[in-house]
């Protein structure tokens, strides 16, 4: 535990590559927003499904990540590779283009009220939230963001959880500005730990479903108590019937 703290305080300070990131790690998210806003300013809005977001990485070398980013849409996907420095977040397509630093993960556990780069020259403060639904239950995050860019991250990992993706890097490469115009997009899977859930907040929240439950199973048993109770009185009853009839047999008997 104690190696985990000084880890994630490393990553903190010294911007290290994510102790989680490993080839293979990738993210979900599912967007309340069915309009996209491309980089030439054109909009769309496409039908039925809600478009969903992932990435995902392929290969790992030398510091460097190698992130397929997708974005489907109905029975349309449209995707690409990109490359993230580990170090410093910096986002290349394979051309070696520069896009910007990719806000799909922050530090862990950084200082409440602390300072941290989003993106190039475009820092927010840090905020304590406490804990929010995730695709692994509750989980402890806090904020950082400025304007549309940046959102909610896991306190435990800094892997992004909620956002509007709003000029990210990553998805630029997809020439796409803004793929939740009017809504945000939360996770919805991913293969990194986010760390202990929250269990008592998520018990608190369950309350309202579970209760009708709790009642139901309650009266459920109060009632059967009940019909055991009526049947061992029948029983009872016709055995006392039955030991009448016997007895007054028998004096019957007794008297002829």
């Amino acid at each position: 535990m104690c190696l985990l703290s000084l880890a994630c305080l490393f990553q903190s300070v010294y911007g290290v590559s994510p102790i989680w990131f490993r080839k293979g790690v990738f993210a979900r998210y599912e967007f309340s927003s069915s309009t996209f806003i491309f980089t030439n300013g054109t909009w769309f809005k496409h039908d039925g499904s809600e478009a969903i977001f992932q990435w995902n990485c392929t290969d790992i070398k030398q510091g460097s990540a190698e992130i397929n980013v997708s974005i489907t849409f109905g029975q349309y996907t449209l995707s690409t590779l990109v490359y993230v420095n580990l170090d410093d977040r910096n986002v290349t397509l394979p051309n070696g283009a520069y896009l910007g630093k990719t806000y799909l993960w922050l530090s862990a556990t950084p200082p409440d009220g602390g300072k941290l780069e989003i993106t190039d020259e475009n820092t927010a403060v840090v905020r304590y939230l406490g804990a929010m639904g995730t695709s692994q239950g509750f989980q402890k995050v806090y904020e950082a963001r400025n304007g549309s860019a940046g959102g909610f991250y896991d306190l435990d990992t800094g892997l992004l959880t909620q956002s509007h993706f709003t000029n990210e890097p990553a998805l630029l490469a997809l020439n796409i500005s803004d793929p939740g115009y009017y809504g945000s997009s939360g996770i919805t899977a991913t293969n990194i730990d986010l760390g202990p859930r929250e269990l008592l907040i998520e018990i608190i929240f369950d309350l309202p479903f579970v209760l009708p439950i709790i009642a139901f199973v309650l009266v459920l048993a109060v009632v059967l108590r009940q019909l055991r109770k009526r049947a061992k009185r029948k029983k009872i009853l016709g055995k006392k019937r039955v030991s009448s009839k016997r007895v007054l047999k028998d004096s019957g008997s007794f008297t002829k």
